[in-house]
């Protein structure tokens, strides 16, 4: 049963050292543990399905810098692709650019 209006109860079975891990670090920071599982779950629902799906099948080591790389890169391409017939010249002048840095 649900306490708060508008809420759902959400269950889950989850590795013992995870959850572990999630008490001990939301003690710690002070954090109401529904509070936080709501936040992880909207940053869920944000990944695209690529991100996603990776997680599920190769959980990272450092989940973190794993998720920057990803989110940094699908805004470098969505930028790509926003500069349309001049993405190949950019990319061009990107990898003289780096020829040059290495000289």
């Amino acid at each position: 049963m649900a306490y708060r209006k508008g809420a759902k109860n959400l269950q889950a079975e989850v590795d013992a050292k995870v959850k572990d891990a999630f008490s001990k670090q939301c003690k710690q920071r002070g954090q109401v543990q529904h509070d936080a599982v709501t936040g992880a779950l909207r940053v869920w629902l944000a990944l695209p399905h690529a991100v996603q799906s990776e997680l599920i099948s190769r959980p990272p080591r450092n989940v973190y810098e794993f998720l920057i790389d990803r989110l940094v890169n699908v805004q470098i391409s969505k930028r790509l692709d926003e500069l349309g017939p001049l993405k190949l010249e950019f990319l061009r002048l990107l990898e003289q650019a780096g020829e040059q840095g290495g000289k």
